[in-house]
């Protein structure tokens, strides 16, 4: 979907580095932190499910009488009932789901 995942295997967890991770990293110490404190944390996309960059969310919404539809492949528009534009990448949610 779009320009997110461009490389194969671009988010495998393979070779030492996902067997010996950087313990001391900060990177590390907030991937912890989130896990063992996720109930007083905030979820910034609230109930959206799919995400890609704004840029190829831009080329396939439309907009209808002030309503965004997201066009999955050869499907009609489905109206989006939630979003959340985080860097450079649009969260969604559209209706139905």
């Amino acid at each position: 979907m779009g320009g997110c995942l461009l490389k194969s295997g671009q988010f495998a967890m393979t070779g030492t580095a996902a067997l010996q991770p950087d313990t001391s990293s900060q990177a590390w110490a907030d991937c912890l932190d989130i896990a063992q404190n996720l109930a007083g944390k905030t979820n910034p996309i609230g109930t959206c499910l799919w995400f890609c960059t704004n840029s190829y969310y831009n080329k396939v919404v439309s907009t209808e009488n002030g309503v965004e539809k997201y066009k999955f492949g050869k499907n009609n528009p489905i109206p989006v009932v939630e979003k959340c534009i985080i860097g450079n990448h649009a969260f969604f949610r559209v209706d139905g789901y």
